[in-house]
């Protein structure tokens, strides 16, 4: 680790008084590669721009050179003694078959050669050597996948990286992953007009909206394979608005993913709840649209002066369809003492667009069931497992209307509430409440988990969120309180067993992220990154994030 940066970890690990101000490292990046990493046609200028004050980036790719002809020409020296702390490392497009004896290489032999010669000469000159896989190139077969062009030298990359321990960022598999779910009309976006094609696209080099989509996976990829490095991208972490402008009350946002990869965003307005949704995993969102059918009140509760819709959850069902929650509140207490709660459902089949009319959960006992503050979750019977504030869990049967109590049984040998219930990869049930609950036989018994970190104190016992990964791991996501500042986040690598308590990563540290029953929600995007949405006074809001980055 260069000593400039080690300075600036030791740091910002220290416990310094809020009046002591950290300075950003002065890290110096050199990039090196073809023209998909230059200013003009690549990556390299928007990365620079994700650079917090003090790190700087020096961009030596040129057009059209292979990781032997950068090398021959000289470029590889002037890179070197341009003192980089990083350099940065992409080659493979210009060293495919065809491109002539001066630059192509065999990706089996020649081309890991010279990578390995690039990763030794660093070392010698006192740099970190990033080996990058080569950005795709967005051309797509029939079926709408990418045409694996760089798959071979992405694979020799990869290789390297692991035989010379060096850092390795698979921007090869991030945007062949991106293009292929934006598919091939989306994907035209992010290249310039094609040089010699009137009316076609560039399917190789990228355009400015392309660079600014391309950057921040290479510095994820960068953070996630050095972590250290965090500091220098201090203000890198820039979240997406899906409302701007001052925000109150219960606006309670939740957020869920579709099978085809939209998210989708419910949370209150006026008395309604409003919906916006993402096909461009978070990049942009649409305008937010009320769902109708949550502002109308239910027959069965009476028409009163003060009343309110109060937000749920969203959920994706294991037929696709989305789930949304709500109460309908009514409140006469002043009169006679009535008060209601009603818990009502709307389902969509459209990914968001349309959604049916609202249908009633209960009442039980002549006592409507009150509030679904954390996810739904579907068993495998076709019923819903609701987790009630306020009460024990019940079994919902949508076919029938009837419910049940669901016997979760804590060590304590008594029936909590718990505020949310995951399934995790491998099946085993989490249960967070007053305490965290794990069952490896489907919920007929239960032990309680040690160490947790997100602990329910005060605020915090709603302030919670779980989120199952699909390799594995499971993500505590919370904060604690309404003056709570940054998205904290907590893992599991043992299917929710261990807790890595002393590691908890936080994003976003200065800024406002309300917590007090509002608990940030986190979902898996895609298998690099999670998204989060939050809430403060300026708004609603969603931070994309590199998994690694929070559970490693």
């Amino acid at each position: 680790m260069p000593p400039l940066c080690a300075l600036v970890v030791s740091l910002l690990a220290a416990d310094a008084a809020p009046s002591v101000a950290v300075r950003t490292p002065h890290v110096h990046f050199v990039l090196v590669g073809d023209s998909t990493v230059t200013d003009q046609a690549g990556w390299g200028a928007a990365f620079a721009e994700l650079l917090a004050d003090g790190a700087r980036s020096t961009n030596l790719s040129r057009s059209g050179r292979s990781s032997k002809s950068f090398y021959d020409e000289g470029h590889w020296k002037t890179a070197l003694e341009a003192r980089p702390d990083y350099v940065l490392i992409q080659f493979g497009h210009n060293d495919q078959p065809g491109k002539g004896a001066a630059r192509e290489t065999d990706p089996n032999t020649t081309f890991r050669l010279n990578l390995k010669r690039y990763v030794t000469e660093a070392r010698e000159a006192g740099a970190v050597p990033i080996l990058v896989t080569p950005l795709t190139r967005r051309i797509f077969d029939e079926q709408g996948k990418i045409r694996p062009d760089q798959a071979p030298y992405a694979a020799a990359t990869r290789a390297v990286a692991h035989e010379s321990a060096a850092p390795l960022i698979d921007l090869y598999a991030r945007s062949v992953e991106s293009a292929e779910r934006l598919g091939p009309d989306a994907s035209r976006a992010f290249g310039p007009p094609h040089p010699r094609t009137a009316g076609a696209t560039d399917g190789t080099h990228l355009s400015a909206a392309g660079a600014r989509r391309i950057a921040p996976m290479v510095r994820d990829g960068l953070l996630a394979a050095v972590p250290e490095l965090r500091a220098c991208f201090a203000a890198g972490d820039l979240p997406t608005s899906i409302v701007r402008g001052g925000v109150g009350g219960h606006v309670h946002p939740s957020i869920c993913r579709t099978r085809g990869g939209t998210l989708v965003v419910v949370f209150k307005g006026a008395n309604v709840l409003m919906c916006s949704r993402s096909t461009d995993a978070g990049s942009t969102w649409s305008q937010p649209e009320p769902i109708a059918t949550s502002a109308r009140r239910p027959d069965v509760i009476r028409e009163v002066k003060t009343f309110e819709v109060y937000p749920g959850t969203a959920d994706v069902l294991p037929d696709d369809r989305i789930l949304v929650t709500w109460n309908y509140i009514a409140d006469d207490r002043k009169t006679d003492g009535y008060y209601e709660r009603a818990l009502l459902y709307s389902l969509s089949a459209d990914e968001g667009r349309t959604w049916s009319e609202q249908r009633l959960i209960g009442p039980v006992d002549g006592r409507h069931l009150g509030a679904v503050r954390h996810n739904v979750l579907p068993g495998a019977d076709g019923r819903w497992l609701l987790p009630l504030r306020v009460a024990p869990p019940r079994w919902y049967d949508p076919r029938t209307g009837a419910t049940s109590v669901c016997p979760l049984v804590g060590p304590d040998g008594k029936q909590h509430s718990f505020q949310q219930i995951v399934r995790t990869a491998t099946g085993t049930l989490l249960a967070m409440g007053p305490v965290l609950l794990r069952s490896t036989d489907d919920g007929r018994t239960w032990t309680e988990v040690a160490d947790f970190p997100a602990e329910p104190i005060g605020d915090n016992a709603e302030g919670r969120y779980l989120t199952p990964l699909d390799d594995g791991r499971v993500l505590v996501t919370w904060g604690v309180g309404n003056e709570n500042r940054g998205l904290h986040y907590n893992f599991s690598a043992d299917d929710g067993v261990v807790w890595n308590r002393g590691r908890t990563a936080t994003l976003l540290p200065d800024t406002h992220a309300v917590a007090r029953f509002y608990s940030a929600r986190t979902v898996q995007v895609d298998a690099h990154s999670i998204g989060t949405v939050f809430m403060n006074r300026e708004g609603v809001h969603f931070l994309r994030a590199e998994i690694d980055r929070v559970a490693k």
